[in-house]
């Protein structure tokens, strides 16, 4: 077995490796095949100097790795760099090659390269029902810290406003980002602290490419109570709606002010399909989504570890 990044020549078979690993989240939102098609992408040779190039000079957001055995791709996962961690967006491997510890090599080597970047934390999400990978991952080190469920179905109908109802903000101002900061639980601000780019760890699987998110605050008596972002995805006409810093307590009564507001602007872009992201077991939420039409699809878990020993 060889463990190298990835070359151009293993495109062909990574895509049938990456294709086995897609859960029930990618395939509700279309996700799958967007990313299949930037996968095969790459096979562009035009594309695939440019990313050579930005590896070979350190540069690169990413880094592909894969497993190999007599010339085809039998295991992959991605590394991205956060400002203190290496995230690892997904290990997938062949069905054939299961249960000879791949997964576990493979993540070793993210986590080597994470660390040589200098990142204090390694960090994922797993579907919370995949036994198999919550096992490997425990045993390598990773602790869960955070639950969240994924309601999709086609975008509800319009729902009269309640008063008060969210307002959009264009920028995420500093009173913003600390309100949400201090919102977020202590070992999540630690690895991945929220930033005006990313203000949950949702949003680096789950944010469309090139897409620019829209954002509404709901208050009460001048005191933020709740905030969504939400991104559109004109390929999948899927909008994700991602709340961030609301208590789980909260009553449907005040989520529902919150939502509405990205709900119809997803309406206005043509969306046929909504993706909510929610707090895991929160009353409020599943009134809400119920309320919507919007069924549960997949819980995901967050796990983290020190990139060290």
């Amino acid at each position: 077995m060889e463990y190298r990044e990835l070359r151009r020549r293993d495109l062909p078979s990574l895509s049938k490796v990456i294709a086995q690993a897609y859960g029930a989240l990618e395939r509700a939102t279309g996700l799958d095949e967007v990313s299949t098609a930037q996968l095969l992408s790459l096979r562009r040779p035009g594309l695939w100097v440019l990313v050579r190039l930005l590896q070979r000079l350190r540069i690169a957001p990413l880094r592909f790795l894969v497993a190999v055995e007599g010339g085809q791709v039998v295991g992959s996962t991605i590394v991205t760099f956060r400002d203190k961690a290496g995230y690892i967006g997904g290990v997938s491997t062949d069905a054939r090659a299961r249960g000879r510890g791949v997964a576990t090599q493979l993540m070793e080597r993210a986590r080597a390269v994470a660390r040589a970047k200098g990142k204090a934390w390694m960090a994922l999400d797993v579907e919370s029902d995949n036994e198999t990978a919550l096992r490997v991952y425990r045993r390598l080190g990773y602790t869960e810290v955070e639950r969240v469920d994924w309601h999709v179905g086609p975008l509800p109908p319009p729902t009269p406003m309640s008063q008060p109802t969210a307002l959009e903000f264009k920028t995420v101002d500093k009173v913003t980002l600390a309100w949400v900061f201090q919102s977020t639980l202590p070992a999540i601000r630690e690895a991945l602290p929220p930033s005006p780019r990313t203000l949950t760890h949702v949003e680096i699987y789950a944010r469309p490419s090139r897409a620019r998110p829209r954002m509404w605050k709901l208050s009460v008596d001048g005191r933020a109570i709740g905030l969504v972002r939400g991104h559109y995805s004109a390929t999948t006409r899927t909008g994700f709606l991602l709340p961030v810093g609301t208590h789980s307590s909260l009553p449907q009564a005040a989520l529902a002010p919150l939502i509405v507001p990205a709900i119809e602007w997803l309406r206005s872009l043509g969306a046929n399909r909504v993706a909510l992201c929610v707090p895991d077991k929160a009353e409020g939420w599943a009134g809400l989504t119920s309320a919507l039409g919007l069924p549960f699809v997949a819980s995901e878990t967050l796990m983290i570890r020190p990139s060290g020993d």
